[in-house]
C-alpha cells in the first residue's frame, strides 16, 4: 500500500538537520521522488492490466476466462478513469491559476490608466 503524502512529508522533513533552505530543497527532490515512483507504479499496472487483456483475449474462451476478461476491463477502465480525473484536476487548476493571473494583470493596468487619468 502506498504511503499517505503526510507519512512521506514528515519522514523526508525529519531525516534532515540541515538549515531551514535546505531542508525545503531536500523535500522538494524528495516528493519529487516519490511522486514519479507513484507514476511508474501507475503506469507499471496499466501496462501488466493491457498485457494480460490481451493474452486473455488471445486465448481460448470459456466461463472462466471470460470472467477473467470482464475483471481486468473493469480493472483498467477504472485505472483510465483515475488517470483521467487527475488530468481534469490539474487542469482545472492551471486554469484557476492562469485566472488569477489574468486577472492580477488587468487589475494593474486598470490601475496605471487611472493613475494616468487624474
Amino acid at each position: 500500500m502506498e504511503e499517505s503524502f503526510e507519512e512521506v512529508l514528515k519522514g523526508i522533513w525529519e531525516s534532515s538537520s540541515e538549515p531551514l533552505m535546505e531542508r525545503l530543497k531536500i523535500l522538494q527532490n524528495g516528493l519529487e521522488e516519490w511522486a514519479g515512483v507513484i507514476r511508474r507504479k501507475k503506469w507499471e499496472l496499466k501496462r501488466k492490466l493491457s498485457q494480460e487483456l490481451e493474452s486473455l483475449l488471445l486465448g481460448e474462451r470459456d466461463d472462466e476466462t471470460l470472467a477473467r476478461i470482464i475483471d481486468t476491463k473493469i480493472h483498467l477502465n477504472m485505472e483510465i478513469e483515475k488517470d483521467e480525473v487527475y488530468w481534469e484536476q490539474r487542469a482545472r487548476v492551471n486554469w484557476l491559476n492562469m485566472g488569477i493571473r489574468i486577472q492580477a494583470f488587468f487589475l494593474k493596468v486598470l490601475q496605471l490608466v487611472g493613475e494616468q487619468i487624474s
